[in-house]
């Protein structure tokens, strides 16, 4: 059995001045979503790269906002509410109204408009 050396292909990547890359941004988008990566240069000097994310590191990490949520609240980025309706807690010192009483007052304030 003989031993070949590791073989890989390189696809030289694609390279665009800053102004082109604005005036034809849908078509690099194209690109870069069907596998092409775009490094974007500013004075012949690289500064961003565009390429289509990695879907498996994406869906594995981010698989629902409540996990990105969680994430960052690990990190002591962010912190939870502690009401599991999802709805903001009600502002202290304000009077909360049902439907009917609302379409009573709605109906009230218009009434002298007739």
């Amino acid at each position: 059995m003989t031993k070949r050396p590791l073989e890989a292909t390189f696809r030289p990547m694609k390279t665009v001045g800053l102004k082109a890359f604005k005036n034809n941004l849908s078509r690099y988008v194209r690109e870069a979503a069907a596998g092409e990566t775009i490094v974007i240069t500013d004075r012949d000097r690289p500064v961003a790269e565009l390429r289509a994310p990695d879907e498996d590191a994406n869906r594995e990490k981010y698989a629902g906002e409540s996990a990105f949520l969680q994430d960052l609240a690990r990190r002591g980025l962010v912190q939870l509410p502690k009401n599991k309706t999802g709805l903001p807690p009600p502002v202290a010192g304000t009077r909360t109204m049902t439907l009917e009483e609302i379409l009573e007052d709605l109906e009230f304030s218009r009434s002298d408009r007739f």
